[in-house]
């Protein structure tokens, strides 16, 4: 009985919510059509005889509405914010520049969206004046979610641009970008490429990204596949990059790993550990960052679990590191699961690591932007603790197991 009124309840709520919602959603969508036409104006001043161009290009999904007018144009563009999608009207002249942005319709929270939009809107914003060539972010401390999402709709726009004067833009994602040329280089379609964690330090590879059929090295600019089979794929790749592509590609192929037993002294942080044949070390971590929870009876935060992998040259190097889960706010303490993160703990070693102070009066914008202390995430203090404490766990016990007898572990 209790769960059938329950059921009933529920069913009587979600019948009059979309009852609600489709009396309003026609209102709040007329309303943001009339906030739009008069916008125009706003973001590109002194222009007239407006023109829908809409239909008559393959613009990015993220805008779904483009006008031309006597002195430029002016796109409708969304981005995606902290909380929901963030519709900008973009101003652009005829020579690609912004000439100004305009809000029309977003769900931010009244802090996040302050710090953004005074330093991003109007005709006098941070993007006024820049084009799709020198296109530059603006991020306002604190606020990097709603920050990227205006970033993003403003972009769009000036990719929308380019498309209306007739021009090309390359739409894909750097992911999808990066897998192209994976498969351009071993010479396949389709094909998915994972990063290799780096076990060995090889001089000259900057990454190696590996599919079932072979590996692919990026020698600066250049993508050079090598077979499964130890054979160069790419044609057309310099005869050094070819060459420094197989020395590599045989390292690793030869490389061996054993997993071995944690000696006393070693922190509860580490939990697995091995070692290669060259006498380099991995270690499986675990780090304690922030996780913030919200519901309709709780709102609070507790420490988030971040498991990464780490390994460290036999000379206390760290050659790789990457974060294999997490469970850190998304927009900030994610920052810690991305290549730039995982680039600054490269070639560091122990005493490189200075483990960043969490103080009890802890407020978002807590650690300044300009910080460049290895491991830091910006307005990510609790993240950017947990994560050093657990590297400087594994330098702890490469010290014990490099002190031990033989100095390997073993």
């Amino acid at each position: 009985y209790p769960a059938i009124v329950l059921s009933s309840i529920c069913l009587v709520v979600a019948i009059c919510l979309s009852g609600i919602n489709m009396i309003t959603a026609p209102i709040i969508s007329e309303r943001a059509d009339a906030l739009a036409a008069g916008a125009k104006a706003e973001v590109l001043p002194g222009a007239s005889g407006f023109t829908d161009i809409t239909a008559d290009h393959e613009f990015p999904a993220s805008v779904p509405e483009a006008h031309s007018a006597d002195i430029g144009f002016v796109f409708r563009s969304v981005g995606k914010g902290r909380n929901g999608d963030i519709v900008l009207m973009v101003g652009v002249s005829l020579d690609g520049k912004i000439t100004g942005t305009k809000v029309i319709s977003e769900g931010e929270s009244k802090g996040y969206k302050e710090k953004v939009y005074n330093i991003t809107v109007g005709t006098e914003g941070g993007y006024t004046g820049m084009s799709l060539d020198t296109f530059s972010p603006v991020i306002a401390s604190g606020a990097t979610m709603t920050s990227n999402g205006f970033a993003d709709a403003v972009k769009s726009a000036l990719q929308a641009y380019v498309i209306a004067l007739g021009g090309s833009v390359d739409l894909r994602t750097p992911e999808q970008i990066l897998q192209d040329n994976c498969n351009l280089a071993l010479g396949t379609e389709g094909k998915t490429f994972e990063k290799w964690f780096a076990v060995e330090a090889i001089d000259g590879i900057d990454a190696v990204y590996q599919s079932d059929i072979g590996r692919v090295y990026l020698i600066g600019e250049s993508f050079v596949g090598i077979n499964a089979d130890g054979t160069v794929a790419t044609s057309d790749a310099s005869e050094e990059n070819k060459a420094l592509a197989s020395a590599a590609d045989a390292v690793i192929g030869a490389s061996k790993i054993t997993e071995i037993a944690k000696p006393e002294g070693v922190s509860s942080a580490v939990k697995n550990i091995y070692v290669t044949e060259s006498g380099n070390y991995v270690f499986d971590l675990e780090g304690y960052g922030y996780k913030y929870e919200s519901n309709w009876e709780f709102v609070g935060v507790k420490e988030g679990e971040m498991n990464i992998k780490l390994s460290i040259s036999a000379d206390g190097k760290i050659i790789d590191i990457i974060t294999v889960s997490h469970e850190e706010t998304n927009g900030y303490g994610s920052a810690c699961a991305s290549e730039e993160y995982y680039a600054q703990y490269r070639g560091a070693g122990n005493e490189d690591i200075a483990v960043t102070v969490k103080t009890p009066d802890f407020h978002a914008d807590q650690i300044p932007a300009d910080n460049t202390d290895v491991g830091v995430i910006a307005s990510s203090t609790f993240t950017t603790t947990g994560y050093q404490n657990a590297v400087k766990a594994a330098f702890g016990a490469f010290e014990i197991l490099t002190a031990s007898e033989g100095g390997n572990g073993q």
